[in-house]
């Protein structure tokens, strides 16, 4: 009976400990990834219960810790969605900003630089972190899967072993149930043949009929914890059963989930890599941008000094043009002036033309009348030192043939002809000389006038 107790008790406490471990606890996050590649391990050999325990706090533990908040493609879409919006705005805005200051297209590109690098870091960590937790969780589900598998076979060897057991025992109670009641059929037989004997059999039999009846009614209650256990096991079985269907339909939609996260895992992985080459070419196509801008600004710069240098070459003609415009203007003024004065040194120059025909032709008289005056005094001149030099010849043949008295007489030794001679005025033709001179000033002065 005790033996009986304690078989029923174990089963009964094996069942609400597998019902306890198969609970799925309310805030239990369902696994987040699930990768093709990941193969499940082999079956692990049998685990002891209390080995069993400790595990699956473990990993309950675990799970709890691991709580999600929200969907696990959802980061990564947003990132990428941040991602692929961020780089076209901050393209348009360089696109749209282009300044020739090369400052402020130098600090755009940085921040442009910056900002495509933190989100690429940023999107490789969520990536990074994904992978991870899909290792994670595909590891514990492969354990969680391993453990469950174990203790269902577990589960189901004890249940086979102990309705065998109890199979047997009610066998074999029936069988000493059966035994029994031959022997108090054979009992009371014996006792109606046998009434006629002592009182010691009737007592003896009357406390055989009372044991036998304690063991009916501990047999009656022995059948009825039998089938109340019995139903009890069924029961268990069946919501062992639907827990392990549940656990099965669970298993296959995480799974489900798993493939289709691990799809969406794909898809935005795809996206990712296509917005990475998206961002690279937009970082090369800014580079160019950049250098074309640099180009541009240096060109400007060029034009802006060659545009200072033609304003200030420009100023420089109109100050030019200014002055030349004052100066024709005092050029004309003096024209003008010069022109009356040309007018009126025309006239003068006809009235001296005409007094220089006069003078000329009177010049050319004087000139004639010069001539033959010089030739006259040439003639005079000639005659003078012939008389001269007669005069000295006769002086010395005097002074040789006369005594040196006489010379007192006269004495300059000069006869009266000589003296006269040097008396003679020829002023005369220095007068015409002079006159001739100045007349050929006036000519010259009016020729240069």
């Amino acid at each position: 009976m005790t033996s009986k107790k304690i078989t029923v008790q174990s089963a009964r406490t094996t069942d609400q400990h597998y019902k306890r471990q198969t609970r799925r606890p309310p805030n239990m996050p369902l696994p987040r990834t699930f990768s093709d590649t990941k193969r499940r391990t082999a079956l692990q050999p049998v685990v002891e219960e209390d080995d069993f325990e400790d595990d699956n706090d473990d990993i309950l533990s675990m799970l709890e810790r691991e709580k999600p908040t929200a969907h696990p493609t959802a980061r990564p879409k947003s990132a990428s969605s941040a991602a692929s919006n961020r780089p076209k705005s901050a393209s348009r805005s360089g696109s749209s900003s282009i300044t020739p200051t090369p400052n402020l297209a130098a600090s755009s590109s940085k921040q442009l630089d910056s900002l495509i690098l933190d989100q690429i870091k940023a999107l490789n960590n969520d990536v990074q972190q994904i992978l991870d937790k899909q290792h994670q969780t595909a590891a514990n589900t492969d354990v969680i899967g391993v453990k469950l598998e174990n203790h269902s076979s577990n589960l189901a060897a004890a249940l086979l072993d102990s309705q065998t057991s109890i199979i047997s025992r009610i066998s074999s109670s029936q069988n000493e149930v059966a035994a029994l009641c031959q022997g108090i059929e054979q009992l009371q037989n014996y006792w109606a043949e046998s009434t006629h004997k002592s009182g010691d059999l009737s007592e003896s039999i009357e406390l055989l009929t009372t044991s036998v009846a304690k063991h009916n009614e501990d047999l009656v209650d022995l059948t009825a914890a039998l089938k109340t256990s019995l139903k009890a096991q069924k029961t268990s079985s069946a919501e062992q059963k639907e827990s392990l269907n549940s656990l099965k339909r669970e298993s296959k939609e995480n799974k489900s989930l798993m493939e289709e996260m691990w799809a969406s895992y794909e898809k935005d992985s795809l996206l990712l890599r296509k917005e990475q080459e998206s961002l690279l070419a937009q970082k090369e196509k800014i580079l160019q941008d950049r250098i074309l801008l640099e180009q541009a600004e240096a060109l400007f710069e060029q034009r802006k000094l060659a545009a200072k240098e033609n304003i200030g070459y420009a100023n420089e003609m109109t100050r030019a043009m200014k002055e030349t415009e004052a100066k024709v203007s005092s050029e004309m003024e003096r024209l003008a002036q010069l022109s009356e004065f040309v007018v009126h040194k025309n006239s003068e120059a006809e009235e001296k033309l005409a007094e220089a025909q006069r003078l000329s032709k009177q010049l050319t008289e004087w000139q004639g009348v010069i001539g033959s005056e010089h030739d006259a005094v040439l003639r005079l001149k000639r005659e003078v030192e012939g008389d001269r030099m007669k005069l000295s010849r006769d002086r010395v043949t005097l002074l040789k043939s006369k005594p040196s008295n006489n010379i007192a007489r006269n004495p300059l030794g000069r006869s009266t002809k000589v003296n006269l001679m040097n008396d003679f005025s020829l002023t005369k033709p220095e007068d015409l000389r002079r006159r001739l001179t100045s007349v050929k000033a006036e000519m010259k002065r009016l020729s240069d006038a």
